[in-house]
This record gives C-alpha cells, sequence and structure tokens, in this order.
C-alpha cells in the first residue's frame, strides 16, 4: 500500500466498494439507499434516540426519503475525501443496519461505529458485520488498530465488544451526552489484530 509523501497518511490504495459475508452484503453509502433508510430509521427511532440522538433528525424528518438523501449526500461527500466510510448492511435484500468506518489515517487506526435494526437483532448480525469491517480494516486498509466506543451503560454494546475479542483501553469520563442533558462516561475497545475473530466467510471487493 502507498502513501501520500511525508508523514504517513490517507492511502492512496483501495477502499472496497463491498464486502460480503456467509448472510450479509454491506455496501458504500448511496444516494438510492434513501427510501429504505427512512422506513428502518423512523421504525427504530426509539431505539437509536438515546445512543445516536446527536446526530439524528425527528421521527419525521428520519422517515423522509429527501431528509435521508441529503443526509447520503453529505455521507458520500465525506466519503469522496476518505473521512468516513459509511457501509450499509443488507440481508437478503432488507436494509437492517449501518457501520461506519471512520479513518485516523495517521495513525493507522479505524473506529467504527454501527447499529442492527430492532427486528433483526440478537440473531448475531451486529457480530458478522463488526467482524467482516474488522478483517477488511487489517488486511485491506493497513490498520494498525481498530476501534469501538459506547456509553457506560450501554450494555449490548459492551458485550458484542468484548465477544468479539475488542480489549477496554479508555474511559472518559462525562464523553456521552444523554438526550436528557446529562451525561455519562464513554468507553473505548480495542484490537490490534485480526487473530481469533469468527469465521464468517467475509471477502469484499
Amino acid at each position: 500500500m502507498q502513501y501520500l509523501s511525508g508523514e504517513r497518511a490517507e492511502p492512496r490504495g483501495f477502499i472496497p466498494q463491498r464486502i460480503e459475508t456467509q448472510r450479509l452484503d454491506l455496501r458504500l453509502a448511496r444516494r438510492d439507499d434513501a427510501t429504505a433508510l427512512a422506513d428502518v430509521r423512523s421504525k427504530n427511532h426509539a431505539e437509536l434516540w438515546p445512543w445516536f440522538h446527536q446526530e439524528m433528525g425527528t421521527t419525521a424528518e428520519e422517515s423522509s426519503p429527501d431528509w435521508q438523501s441529503q443526509r447520503l449526500t453529505r455521507d458520500i461527500d465525506a466519503l469522496n475525501r476518505r473521512q468516513r466510510l459509511p457501509y450499509i448492511i443488507w440481508q437478503q435484500k432488507q436494509l437492517i443496519g449501518r457501520i461506519d468506518v471512520i479513518p485516523h489515517w495517521h495513525e493507522a487506526r479505524f473506529r467504527l461505529a454501527y447499529w442492527i435494526s430492532n427486528t433483526h437483532q440478537a440473531k448475531g448480525y451486529g457480530s458478522e458485520a463488526v467482524t467482516a469491517v474488522t478483517q477488511m480494516a487489517f488486511r485491506a486498509l493497513g490498520a494498525q488498530r481498530v476501534t469501538t466506543g459506547h456509553a457506560a451503560h450501554n450494555r449490548a454494546s459492551a458485550a458484542l465488544a468484548r465477544r468479539l475479542g475488542f480489549q477496554p483501553y479508555a474511559r472518559q469520563p462525562n464523553a456521552c451526552l444523554l438526550p436528557d442533558g446529562s451525561s455519562v462516561d464513554g468507553l473505548g475497545y480495542e484490537r490490534r489484530n485480526s487473530e481469533r475473530l469468527p469465521e464468517v466467510g467475509a471477502r469484499w471487493r
């Protein structure tokens, strides 16, 4: 993989457009995802709000394909500038979630943020998607570290991170603002390699 001259920075090389697993198809976001995204986000608004409220719209906004299209336009612009890699998660042609890779190119570190629709939780889809993207980050993007994080009381996110071998590395006091205006600690997890991750048949192109 070639890097820009000077300090290690953004790679010029390959960013996968698509990641496939045994059950899932993860594709970089497109504007024509807006209608499906509006449907899923509106139905999951209450469940997503406690964790993503700072970047979410109202229920009416989230249910609007036009509003989602505007958001996707910004996401695609960030992708073109290599600031965010937004993958939409599909299962048998049904949109079930999203996983974003936020690159810190100069550190070769990639942070993951993700959600799965409530109708598709507790089926292993979150673990499968995170596993595949983690493997891709190490093998295709040259990651030295893959990280994720959550509010201290988000037990589901903590369980997923630990189940996949992410190790706690940071606790930041009062880092996560809650919808009621209070704040709680933020917890950070990391992996430094892709060893011993579950086999999910991940492949990318």
